[in-house]
């Protein structure tokens, strides 16, 4: 089920499902990762992943180089389309394109400005 979900939004909300928020007796877990989630936290934070590897369907062993400056990327596509950094962006975090209705999504919400490119980055 979770396969079928490629944004970080819903692999952010089958975390706090499956581990808790910690706001509630019983939440055990501090926290939870999905790939998706916990690769979106490395390079938000501004870490090259160097290793990363999932064990038993469930384990992740990551390694990591803090080098990535997201300013960067926003520096060198001040003037690109919305479409281009996004673009840039995917490619560099996920290696990857932007499906659809994500990219469509994405594009709507960084022409109004909501968010805004410096934190569009963060968002999937």
């Amino acid at each position: 089920m979770i396969e079928a979900h490629r944004n970080f939004d819903d692999h952010y909300n089958f975390t706090i499902y499956l581990f808790g928020n910690q706001t509630h007796a019983g939440d055990f877990h501090y926290t939870g990762f999905t790939e998706q989630t916990l690769r979106t936290y490395m390079l938000s934070a501004e870490f090259q992943i160097d290793i990363f590897i999932e064990r038993d369907n469930w384990l992740y062993l990551v390694e990591g180089t803090r080098v990535q400056d997201w300013t960067e990327l926003l520096d060198t596509h001040r003037d690109a389309t919305n479409a281009k950094l996004l673009l840039s962006a995917y490619d560099v975090a996920l290696g990857r394109v932007p499906k659809e209705p994500f990219l469509s999504s994405h594009l709507r919400e960084m022409a109004g400005d909501q968010p805004t490119r410096r934190d569009a980055r963060r968002r999937r």
